[in-house]
């Protein structure tokens, strides 16, 4: 196959895979909303307000999108569609050969060095399982040693390839023997990393004690600035360990204040004007998130400056101090922060996203869209 031929092949993947990952995007992401909503359409002059913003990406928008955003929080040209976002700007922003290393978390001790963090009490890459400064071969034999410390719980969760809170596990070590703890191992996969558990702050838990509360801090960084654009408080609701949105909790737009917006939905599109503590949502604030955002610019800076888009995931422990607990580069979902917040995930920002996209169109590349993006 010659030059020019392989170039009109590779380009031929480009469009055929992009093209599927971004119909996943939207199978995924918004379809189900959208069968639960009746949207609202946009008018004559809304479409063409969408189309002077994106056509110098796509010609041929499908409204539905901003349909689906009209109806629940208002029109917004600048929300930017799970679509076009899959296909073109999020990979232009962070391309793979970087996500997939940056993002596994068996890789934060080293990457994260200076952030604070869980202590992780042992992890396993590609079968080994490494902990007190040994190693134990893929059976675990031996590796429940570790827990003899006094340790009595721990969260073990997959390193890469999952998302939502799948296969996230809280372990009460006094309730299992080395047996089962071991078969715990086993079911997990050979890639996982095993955690100590973070007690976190009052103003945090008051919204479920059962699971870690995080905040979603989106963070972009081009053109030497970078800039938090986006913020998602999420909880767990009673008897979860996870917070996220797909597990069933609930999501809460904010700003770089900490003042909540009012808008709180779990991924049915159910909305909530009250906590779970009988406080209206639109009434709380948490004067911390200025300590997260601050330490996310300077984390996105210092650790990632090849990616446009870092989404963060921040926790207060019990002294109101930043917990660090992951980054998402991969595939950070859009639909639920921009619903909570009433404003495009790149905010002010958009157009100089969408115009750092078309200059950087040749940094797309068809073997981005293979494989899992979690």
């Amino acid at each position: 196959m010659d030059i020019v031929m392989r170039k009109e092949f590779e380009k031929f993947l480009l469009s055929l895979f992009s093209s599927r990952m971004a119909k996943q995007a939207i199978k995924l992401e918004l379809a189900p909303k959208l069968q639960i909503t009746e949207c609202v359409p946009l008018t004559k002059l809304e479409c063409s307000e969408v189309d002077n913003l994106w056509n110098c990406i796509s010609t041929k928008n499908d409204y539905k999108s901003w349909s689906f955003y009209k109806t629940h929080v208002g029109f917004n040209p600048a929300f930017v569609p799970d679509g076009l976002y899959v296909k073109y700007m999020l990979r232009v922003l962070n391309p793979m050969r970087f996500v997939y290393c940056l993002q596994n978390k068996n890789m934060y001790p080293l990457l994260f060095a200076d952030l604070p963090k869980p202590q992780t009490v042992m992890n396993c890459i590609n079968g080994v399982v490494f902990g007190e400064n040994k190693t134990f071969d893929c059976k675990y034999s031996g590796c429940v040693n570790i827990f003899r410390g006094g340790v009595k719980q721990v969260i073990i969760k997959p390193s890469s390839d999952s998302c939502s809170g799948d296969g996230v596990q809280l372990l009460d070590l006094d309730s299992l023997n080395e047996q089962e703890l071991a078969a715990t191992f086993r079911a997990v996969g050979k890639s996982w990393i095993c955690q100590s558990v973070v007690h976190q702050s009052t103003k945090t838990s008051q919204f479920n004690k059962s699971s870690l509360n995080t905040f979603r801090i989106n963070s972009l960084f081009l053109h030497g600035k970078a800039s938090v654009v986006n913020i998602m408080f999420r909880h767990g609701r009673e008897g979860a360990i996870v917070d996220n949105g797909g597990a069933g909790g609930i999501c809460c737009g904010l700003d770089a204040e900490g003042q909540f917006t009012g808008l709180a939905f779990d991924s049915k599109l159910n909305r909530f004007e009250k906590t779970a503590f009988g406080e209206v949502y639109s009434q709380v604030k948490i004067a911390e998130v200025g300590n997260l955002v601050e330490l996310a610019l300077w984390s996105h800076k210092k650790y990632l400056p090849m990616m446009g888009h870092a989404a963060w995931d921040f926790a207060l422990d019990e002294n109101n101090k930043p917990v660090f607990i992951e980054v998402n580069l991969g595939w950070p979902g859009i639909l639920l922060e921009q619903l909570c917040n009433n404003s495009p995930i790149y905010g002010n920002r958009t157009e100089e996203v969408i115009e750092y996209v078309i200059s950087h169109i040749d940094r797309l590349e068809w073997t981005d869209f293979v494989g899992h993006w979690t």
